[in-house]
């Protein structure tokens, strides 16, 4: 445990900027490249001390995990309320979604890509456990949110109504991811020079789409 000269406001301080710094290093290489010892150096402390804060990378990657999602759902839920109609509160969503996408590559990668995130299942009767619900229940806010305003918008639309809002959701989010990852991974740069402009009118057509009751 840290040292208990330390009260557990400081304590959680630490691991806060501990989180932020590990965060940065993934951004900056991926998290491939995140090592214990490297990020101990990226916060001032030695490998030893940092075990105090994080007992192992299980650990860390589940708080990381946490934390993104926590941050993800800021970002979409800000964007929502500033709109006044169901659509335009859609579009923000989903457009605050995208850009975390782009703007936080390798940390969209690590919550989303990866074949070997950590299963809250994995946790239960661990010591971890706790850790482990915390991230759950993060991310399942997030899909909480995404549920919320397609339902709002879908009770605005005859079109919309008989479609299976769960399904809806799943297709739609799946493109999204699809796009985030091509664009991440280069692959629409080798079509066009402006990536950015595909993507967008990508994005463009799919609001078209859901606007009319197409989708």
């Amino acid at each position: 445990m840290p040292k208990s000269s330390r009260s557990k406001a400081e304590i959680k301080v630490i691991k806060e900027e501990i989180l932020s710094n590990a965060l940065e290093i993934i951004r900056e290489e991926g998290f491939d490249k995140l090592s214990m010892r490297k990020l101990a150096a990226r916060s001032g402390m030695t490998a030893a001390n940092l075990y105090n804060y994080y007992k192992n990378k299980g650990r860390l990657h589940l708080e990381l995990d946490r934390k993104s999602y926590a941050t993800l759902y800021a970002k979409m839920e800000n964007a929502s309320k500033k709109k006044n109609t169901e659509f335009e509160k859609l579009k923000a969503m989903l457009n605050a979604y995208v850009e975390f996408g782009y703007r936080f590559a390798e940390q969209y990668d690590m919550m989303f890509n990866r074949l070997r995130n950590p299963k809250s299942t994995e946790f239960i009767g661990t010591e971890d456990e706790r850790f482990a619900k915390k991230q759950l229940r993060e991310a399942l806010l997030n899909l909480l949110l995404f549920r919320k305003t397609f339902s709002d918008y879908i009770k605005t639309q005859p079109k919309l109504k008989k479609k299976d809002l769960d399904i809806l959701i799943m297709q739609i989010w799946s493109q999204l991811h699809g796009l985030i990852s091509l664009y991440n991974s280069g692959i629409i740069g080798e079509f066009d020079e402006d990536p950015k402009r595909t993507v967008d009118r990508i994005i463009n057509n799919l609001f078209t789409s859901i606007e009319s009751g197409n989708v």
